[in-house]
């Protein structure tokens, strides 16, 4: 299965005047006032901001997960918005709104989209590039024109775009890069039933399907562009024309799969860059052709497991190198031996833990370093025995600090 949705993050302004980390998924308090869904921090203090969206959805139809937030964007002043909802900053908007960075107030971008399910239109991944803000997610309608997996829309009039490549299923994953987008996800086929399995290569001004066609054979959930290689990992047994399992690296120009072959036995979640080498983290014992749990890193030239081997007990959902460590979330109870519940601090060179070791009761799956604080979300009640739900700022002992958290609400479990 993917990995767990949780709570998503973005700073998009850190500086001495203006130090804001708007924060949305499940909430429905924070630091024990209400804001449903989505929610403005000040990185330094973690004082709650007034600022407050009141993002709502009627009926809520907890079935589905009930109303959330599961992606977030910043350009300039605006925030754009997606998840499912009916109701943001004042303004009916379906799943995706633009609202101001200083008042909450949702803009005049309204992307008018609709679905006649009771939940509404659902999105869930945001790019942009240029005067285009890519959108992936379910609609019946979307600027007037029936609704697909993967839009184009203007960020100046919200009008959506003839770009339409038209994938037949979810979408994950976008990556827009050097005129192209990159998609990931499950689907098997774009444009005019065009063959594209899970992974494709869109011109991000024209929406024009590009030849490029690695046809990885089940879903991905991670890619990572570095020069003329797309690394992709998620769950699949093939990929670019060769065998490749949950992991490859495929030619950006050709579609084909490099020799490179770590040949992960199980999921790959989350993929980052580290030197020469790929980190790689999901649910797998081995992988680059030694025993690796969880964790490893992956000679980008040779395919072969690194000697650095942190051994995690559990699923690793995220990795962000920063601060010269490597941080690591997931569902894990021990790294190398030693306790490390759901979060760790690695050491680049050995991958042995650092002294930092904060400990949560949950999960992690998603991690950002700010101004010399990690700020952790997933799905958790304490931080180090302090109570802390969802959200968290640990400082460099591994505490938590009084930041505020995020409180799921009252008729789902957090």
């Amino acid at each position: 299965s993917t990995a767990p949705s949780g709570l998503t993050c973005v700073a998009p302004r850190l500086s001495s005047r203006d130090s804001t980390l708007f924060c949305g998924g499940y909430f429905a308090n924070v630091g024990g006032q209400l804001r449903r869904y989505l929610a403005a921090v000040d990185v330094k203090s973690g004082t709650l901001r007034s600022w407050n969206a009141n993002v709502t959805r009627t009926p809520e139809f907890i079935y589905d997960g009930g109303p959330h937030v599961m992606a977030l964007l910043v350009q300039d002043s605006l925030l754009y918005v997606a998840g499912t909802f009916k109701t943001i900053g004042g303004q009916y908007r379906e799943g995706l709104a633009a609202v101001s960075t200083s008042t909450a107030q949702a803009t005049s971008w309204d992307p008018r989209a609709y679905s006649a399910n009771v939940t509404g239109a659902y999105f869930q991944a945001l790019a942009i590039s240029g005067d285009t803000l890519f959108v992936a997610g379910l609609a019946g309608s979307l600027g007037g024109v029936a609704g697909s997996y993967l839009a184009g829309l203007s960020t100046s009039t919200a009008a959506r775009l003839d770009w339409d490549p038209r994938p037949n299923g979810p979408v994950y994953s976008l990556v827009p890069l050097g005129g192209l987008l990159y998609a990931g996800g499950i689907f098997n086929s774009m444009s005019d039933w065009v063959a594209r399995h899970n992974l494709a290569a869109i011109d991000a001004t024209t929406g024009a399907l590009t030849a490029w066609a690695p046809e990885p054979d089940d879903y991905v959930e991670a890619i990572l562009i570095r020069g003329n290689t797309v690394y992709v990992g998620g769950v699949f047994s093939a990929v670019g024309g060769q065998p490749r399992a949950n992991v490859a690296a495929v030619d950006a120009a050709t579609g084909l799969a490099t020799p490179w072959n770590p040949a992960s036995n199980g999921a790959v979640y989350a993929l980052a860059p580290w030197g020469s080498t790929i980190l790689v983290g999901g649910w797998f014992s081995s992988i680059g052709g030694e025993t690796r749990s969880g964790l490893a890193a992956i000679d980008t030239a040779s395919a072969l497991a690194t000697s650095w081997d942190p051994d995690a007990d559990d699923i690793v959902y995220c990795i962000v190198p920063a601060d010269s460590v490597i941080y690591a979330g997931g569902s894990f109870a021990h790294i190398g031996g030693l306790p490390h519940p759901t979060l760790v601090a690695l050491d680049p060179e050995t991958g042995r833990p650092t002294s930092w070791a904060p400990t949560t009761d949950g999960w992690v799956n998603a991690i950002a370093v700010l101004d010399g604080a990690v700020y952790a979300g997933g799905v958790f009640n304490s931080v180090s025995g302090t109570v802390r739900e969802n959200l968290a700022a640990i400082n460099r002992d591994g505490e938590a600090t009084s930041w505020v958290s995020c409180q799921a609400p009252s008729s789902r479990a957090a």
